[in-house]
């Protein structure tokens, strides 16, 4: 039985295990943990370690059979590609329970009242009552009349939430950021992208027949300019994701004037195609492994060389 290479990447720090020897903690953001078996059948087991006193994440296994050298997984809402012949990269995704509201809501108002018990809103009037259970822990909650819309809007864990109804309870708009504002006729979100370069993506949603929907959107920089990578290391992470937001103008600043001759920004975007997520080398940060969701998925590998902090060459293989 030949050996097999996996990688595994985790939605939220953890502490993996496979077939009950520790391999260590992965972090959230671009880390990946190598291992080399011959096993037939591996069990992973993940124990997340990012929880705070509002949520937790549950505890998750994962088991792999290793049939004639080519690996089954059990679970099919893993995201499990095969990258070569006998190595395969893995995404450990365990579910994050948030935990009740400990302290009740109640907020009167003139034509109606509203309430949250244990994460059930309830807004009541003479002709109408919704009973609504809201899957974030709300703080500092307020509830708004702005113009004929009902605008509940409340602080999450990391940000915001925010419930748009109609004078009837109907819902029109639910949603969480790090910032909502509304007007009455026009909903603006705003949500960090945790890129090297500090992108945020900016939505608007106007009211259409029966609820709010997505008529704008774009990115921004957080800050008045792009952050600049941290160390040359960091490069390759923050021009894939330029390349990822189309942002082509902040990747083209990565690259050699020698390279911008070559590629135009139209030429670069197709260069890279339509990758959904991108994963660094444990052991080499300028080599990159692109994930492309197709039928079946796929993945390419990408190479960059860097000199005098600017990217001087991409091979592909």
């Amino acid at each position: 039985m030949g050996i097999i290479h996996l990688y595994i990447s985790c939605d939220t720090d953890a502490v993996i295990d496979v077939n009950g020897k520790n391999m260590g903690i992965i972090t959230q953001f671009h880390s990946s943990i190598g291992i080399e078996t011959d096993e037939k059948d591996i069990i992973i087991s993940c124990t997340p370690i990012q929880n705070n006193p509002y949520s937790v994440y549950l505890p998750y296994s994962l088991h792999l059979t290793n049939y004639q050298n080519k690996l089954f997984c059990s679970d099919n809402g893993v995201f499990f590609v095969q990258y070569s012949q006998n190595t395969y990269l893995i995404n450990l995704s365990p579910h994050c329970l948030e935990l009740p509201n400990q302290s009740d809501t109640y907020i009167p108002l003139p034509n109606f009242s509203f309430s949250l018990h244990h994460n059930i809103a309830c807004f009541s009037s003479e002709r109408n009552n919704l009973f609504y259970p809201i899957s974030h822990y709300l703080t500092d909650v307020k509830v708004d009349i702005i113009i004929d819309k009902i605008f509940l809007h409340a602080k999450t864990i990391s940000g915001y939430y925010a419930l748009i109804l109609d004078n009837e309870f109907h819902i029109l708009f639910e949603n969480t950021a790090d910032k909502i504002e509304f007007d009455g006729i026009k909903v603006i979100t705003l949500t960090q992208l945790k890129t090297i370069a500090q992108h945020g993506r900016v939505n608007i949603f106007t009211l259409g027949n029966t609820c709010f929907t997505t008529s704008e959107s774009y990115t921004v920089y957080l800050q008045s300019s792009p952050t600049p990578p941290a160390c040359i290391e960091a490069l390759p992470t923050a021009f894939l994701e330029a390349i990822y937001l189309k942002d082509t103008k902040l990747a083209r600043s990565y690259l050699h004037p020698n390279l911008n001759a070559i590629l135009d920004s139209r030429a670069l975007v197709e260069f890279f195609g339509d990758f959904v997520s991108f994963t660094p080398d444990r052991d080499n940060l300028f080599q990159m492994t692109l994930i492309y969701e197709s039928v079946p998925k796929y993945v390419k590998h990408f190479s960059f060389t860097v000199q005098n902090n600017l990217i001087t060459n991409i091979t592909t293989n």
